[in-house]
């Protein structure tokens, strides 16, 4: 019995620690900031999911409520390995210089820090991890960065979906893998002595 709430709590742990959350949905949670401001989105070890959506400037039916930029900033503990686009609409404006949507990634918080690389979101990116395309590096260290997303079509809603993979660095696993084996040391220890 003992074994089994062991297990259960461990897997449940596991979950949490590794599994995947909806970190920020445009939906439920409210609009995500625009220029020169970032909504801070939390990056737990695991895969983090943003649901977001875009408007072209031309599609809005508000004068001046233009919802063509969302800038999010995070702050991983650990090594982010992979920002994936989950979803991205196949909607292409002939007129525009650029189909798609510019996601730009800086330093700091907001988007006044140094751009470290930028990619064109496509509806063909969906399903592939986005960094080491465009001018994005392949990895990211611990630290704090934006993502600022600019629509540059002028048609409809542009919704996307991106999840932001944070994996622990080797040194986490050591540091878990020595708590569990001195948990293991102590229980074994009281059972001898019982």
């Amino acid at each position: 019995m003992r074994v089994a709430f062991v297990l259960v709590l461990t897997a449940a742990f596991c979950q949490a620690m590794f599994g995947g959350i909806v970190v920020w949905d445009e939906n439920s949670d409210g609009d995500l900031l625009g220029p020169g401001a970032a909504t801070p989105i939390l990056t737990p070890i695991g895969h983090s999911t943003i649901i977001g959506s875009l408007t072209g400037a031309e599609a809005t039916t508000v004068p001046g409520d233009v919802d063509e930029y969302d800038n999010m900033s995070f702050s991983p503990l650990d090594i982010v390995s992979s920002v994936f686009l989950d979803s991205f609409p196949a909607v292409a404006d002939p007129g525009a210089a650029i189909n798609g949507t510019a996601l730009t990634l800086h330093s700091g918080s907001g988007d006044g820090g140094a751009v470290i690389g930028s990619v064109i979101l496509f509806p063909v990116r969906v399903g592939s991890n986005l960094l080491g395309t465009g001018t994005l590096p392949s990895t990211l260290s611990p630290g704090t960065y934006t993502f600022a997303l600019v629509e540059t079509t002028a048609l409809d809603v542009q919704d996307y979906q991106l999840t932001i993979s944070v994996v622990p660095e080797p040194s986490t696993y050591l540091l878990v893998g020595l708590g569990l084996a001195g948990v293991a040391l102590w229980r074994r220890r009281s059972i001898a002595r019982s």
